[in-house]
């Protein structure tokens, strides 16, 4: 026996309910998010940017080796000779940082992160922390600059999850006083809404990631001057180089 089965879907009925609901926004705004974004995904990749950009890539480095490969012919050009051994330094350092594919013109900041172990963290290190740190112009080595020190610097990132925690709970204050609002009625009337509290909540969350990431700079630089390096004997030299790294060591 057949049963045909008209079934109907009031989409708009539906709609009507979720929005009703405490979270009814909220959830749809959070669906219509993630609507767009998949979809945005979706177009980028298919879109071939991302090949195209492999394709540039290997074209500037190739582009860049032909450069460097033009200014060694210039070498043994005798008009130039002169300039033979300033020539030979701009090409070395040419050279490192294509190696390292890291764009700057301090060959000693190119040595230092060519004798570390994990040159790319070394990079990913400066670029964090350059801003904190100096080049002496005796060692031409690199240290913190003067008004930091090893002890500051440890105490703040000791200090950076309380108040990234404290930011965060004051943030979510009203999302709390609501909870408890609602389950004590009879001891406390907090009347922020859902979307309120959270938006709320999202400013207080988005400071405390700023705070976190610009307090954690100091210690990028440090944990950069303190890298492991391939020949130990290069950061034993460098550490008796450094006067803040050569007290810590004698108080260790």
């Amino acid at each position: 026996m057949a049963a045909n089965v008209d079934a109907k879907v009031d989409f708009t009925a539906i709609l009507s309910e979720i929005m009703k609901s405490e979270y009814g926004l909220v959830f749809i705004c959070s669906l219509l998010f993630i609507i767009v974004l998949a979809a945005f995904l979706y177009m980028f990749g298919k879109s071939g940017i991302i090949s195209h950009f492999k394709v540039y890539s290997e074209y500037s480095n190739k582009k860049y080796l032909r450069e460097i490969e033009q200014k060694e012919d210039l070498l043994n050009d005798e008009a130039l000779s002169e300039f033979k051994g300033d020539m030979e330094y701009h090409i070395k350092v040419s050279k490192l940082e294509n190696f390292l594919k890291f764009k700057n013109k301090d060959i000693d900041l190119l040595k230092y992160i060519i004798s570390c172990r994990d040159s790319q963290r070394a990079i990913r290190l400066y670029k964090k922390g350059c801003e904190y740190l100096e080049k002496d112009k005796e060692t031409k080595t690199y240290k913190l600059k003067p008004k930091y020190t090893k002890e500051s610097i440890e105490l703040q990132e000791k200090r950076t999850p309380y108040m990234y925690f404290g930011i965060n709970g004051i943030g979510g204050l009203p999302i709390f006083l609501n909870l408890i609002s609602s389950l004590f009625p009879e001891l406390i009337s907090f009347n922020f809404n859902v979307l309120e509290s959270i938006s709320f909540f999202i400013v207080f969350f988005i400071i405390s990631l700023v705070y976190t990431f610009r307090t954690l700079k100091p210690f990028a630089a440090l944990y950069f001057l303190e890298i492991e390096k391939i020949d130990e004997s290069q950061q034993e030299r460098n550490i008796a180089k450094n006067p803040v790294l050569v007290k810590e060591n004698k108080v260790g």
